[in-house]
């Protein structure tokens, strides 16, 4: 009995001790099951964790079109490091893409402090924005194409895809269109191109720099790129080109106006023309110079210089595209040019050009050489926007040509041909004209078919009685989607051809209103480098392109300036003699970025600055 009793109790115990291993096994195993489930989701569920992939745009400043419906192009590829150069007050560009398996959710881009042994950028010289998906006149056709930069990827939308002009109005602006100061946070269907641009602060120290940008999404893991800046020892100076562009936009405000010369001053065109200047007061016959110092003030408030010459596109009653005038009138005219260079050169300015006919040839020419003449012996000047034939007829007294570029004729050619805008785009980067843009200026037999002027004859003519030669449409100003034939023509190709400047058309097409509403667009994108919004204008990569050959041609002023001084002094004379070989020898279709850098790398060693600038990268581009 009493064994028994004791087998009993022995049975309870154990069966109360498995009860209790069964409970706190299964704490155990619910514990467990916590923390993987802390480890496995850092904030979102396995389920729910979208995949994506970077591919870094090099160099960013392409030719090659990036399309969201079609694959991306050979200049994309997989990566996370970003490497860059740019002197101190320099912009400088950069993209990435992203792609997804599936709907990304609040994406946003940011960057941190650059920092290096020198000190810190602060991540507010890292601007981002989004290059935005666009219907638009890609060729003779609308298509697809991203183009406008955006900081707000919800302000401006695809609507439908419209089948005749204006094509843009198939976008609409889904508010006022302003954007917001820094990049919002927006979902990203399947693709999405990302823009930076680094603004190198004017004190940065030399030396080099590295920071991330992150990208986070609300269901996706944060991914990390590195940018690496390299700021040269050396200064850039400015460029021995000048930059101009027809600006036909009309005046709507101080701010807004304010805002487009701002906008103009940071992408290097720093002498834009002129539709409002001289006007006539009330009385019909006084000179009324108020609208026009309006303008200068505005643009010199911006930035631009109080210095060099002035373009006057409209000069109200100084109208050099007339003819036919009588003694009495080119009298009349002649004392209101002497009034207008008189109060042009107190402000500080040195020459006004006045224009004439617009592109005219032959006898519209000759009808207009009396007022030319009249122009000059008042102390102005003549230019004119023309495809070359005016010399024979008035090449004696035009002061300056702003002359069609030849390299479009084969582009009009192959877009008229193309059987749709997505076959156009995805050959247009390999079109004549557009690989060997600057060989159409400067070998004549690249372009028989067209039977233009002999622009190397036409270009040494023009210099020999001391007058500038400026380009026109060099390509269209958005034409095409090939920012890289904007950039090479802006610095090299002025150089290569011997050219004096710049004049494109246009900043934005000829007078047409900025969008001050929600609604669709009203933009001719073919004609025009931005997009007005309601204060400022939209950036366009064929703009970034502008402002890329700019500083091609400041790093290029900046190395010949150093030689220069090399030459004075004496020192580094065998370097000065084979850069100046190397420069000679540098062939029209070289990578831009690798000979940017390695102008760089030439101008450290001919100052005997510490070397800052690798070729990493770029050691067989410049070749």
């Amino acid at each position: 009995m009493g064994v028994t009793n004791l087998q009993d109790g022995f049975e309870a115990e154990r069966q109360i001790s498995s009860t209790a291993m069964t409970r706190l096994n299964f704490l155990f195993i619910s514990l467990a099951a916590v923390c993987l489930s802390i480890i496995e989701k850092p904030s979102h569920s396995a389920e729910r964790s979208t995949e994506y992939q970077i591919y870094v745009a090099t160099p960013p400043i392409s030719n090659h079109a990036i399309q969201e419906h079609r694959d991306l192009p050979p200049t994309c590829q997989p990566g996370t490091a970003i490497s860059l150069m740019a002197c101190r007050g320099e912009y400088e560009p950069a993209s990435f893409v992203i792609e997804a398996e599936s709907k990304l959710e609040n994406v946003l881009v940011t960057a941190g402090d650059l920092t290096g042994v020198a000190g810190t950028i602060p991540s507010n010289a890292v601007d981002i924005r989004v290059v935005q998906p666009c219907w638009l006149r890609v060729s003779d056709l609308p298509g697809r194409m991203n183009w406008v930069l955006l900081h707000d990827p919800s302000l401006l939308k695809i609507v439908y895809e419209a089948d005749k002009t204006p094509y843009s109005a198939g976008m609409s602006f889904t508010r006022k269109p302003v954007d917001t100061e820094t990049l919002q946070a927006a979902n990203v269907a399947a693709r999405q191109q990302f823009w930076l641009t680094v603004h190198v602060p004017a004190a940065a120290p030399t030396g080099t720099y590295s920071g991330t940008v992150s990208i986070t999404s609300n269901n996706a893991a944060t991914r990390e790129l590195t940018l690496e800046l390299t700021v040269p020892g050396f200064e850039l100076r400015e460029p021995n080109f000048q930059y101009s562009v027809f600006y036909a936009c009309e005046y709507h405000n101080d701010q807004s106006r304010f805002n487009e010369y701002a906008n103009m001053a940071a992408h290097g065109c720093m002498n834009p023309s002129f539709y409002r200047s001289v006007a006539l007061a009330p009385d019909g016959m006084t000179l009324d110079f108020t609208p026009f110092a309006n303008e200068l003030d505005l643009r010199e408030k911006a930035g631009m210089a109080a210095s060099g010459p002035l373009y006057l596109v409209s000069s109200g009653p100084i109208n050099a595209g007339t003819s036919g005038l009588s003694s009495d009138e080119l009298a009349q005219l002649s004392s209101r040019v002497e009034e207008t260079v008189a109060w042009i050169r107190k402000r500080g300015y040195s020459d006004v050009y006045f224009m004439g006919g617009d592109e005219a040839v032959g006898q519209k020419i000759v009808d207009q050489r009396p007022t030319w003449e009249g122009i000059r012996k008042a102390g102005g000047k003549v230019f004119i926007s023309n495809f070359g034939g005016f010399y024979p007829f008035a090449g004696d007294i035009t002061d300056l040509a702003v002359i069609t570029h030849p390299s479009g004729n084969p582009i009009d050619v192959a877009n008229t041909s193309s059987s749709s805008p997505d076959e156009f785009v995805a050959d247009v980067a390999t079109l004549p004209g557009v690989t060997n843009c600057v060989d159409w200026i400067l070998d004549p037999a690249t372009h028989d078919r067209f039977n233009p002027p002999d622009y190397p004859t036409l270009i040494q003519n023009i210099h020999k009685n001391g007058y500038k030669i400026f380009t026109y449409m060099d390509s269209l100003a958005g034409g095409y989607g090939i920012p890289e034939v904007q950039r090479r023509l802006r610095g090299y190709g002025l150089w290569k051809a011997s050219l004096d400047g710049t004049m494109p058309w246009s900043y934005h097409h000829f007078r047409v209103p900025p969008h001050s509403e929600a609604g669709p667009l009203h933009w001719s994108n073919f004609h025009s480098f931005v997009l007005l919004g309601a204060e400022s204008p939209f950036d366009t990569p064929s703009w970034e392109g502008y402002r890329e050959g700019y500083d091609d041609a400041r790093y290029l002023a900046t190395l010949q300036h150093a030689i220069d001084q090399c030459k004075e002094s004496g020192e580094r004379q065998e370097l000065v003699t084979e850069t100046e070989s190397w420069l000679d020898a540098v062939p029209t279709d070289v990578e831009l970025n690798g000979w940017r850098r390695q102008m760089a790398i030439r101008t450290e060693k001919l100052l005997g600055l510490k070397a800052t600038v690798s070729s990493r990268g770029f050691d067989n581009e410049d070749e």
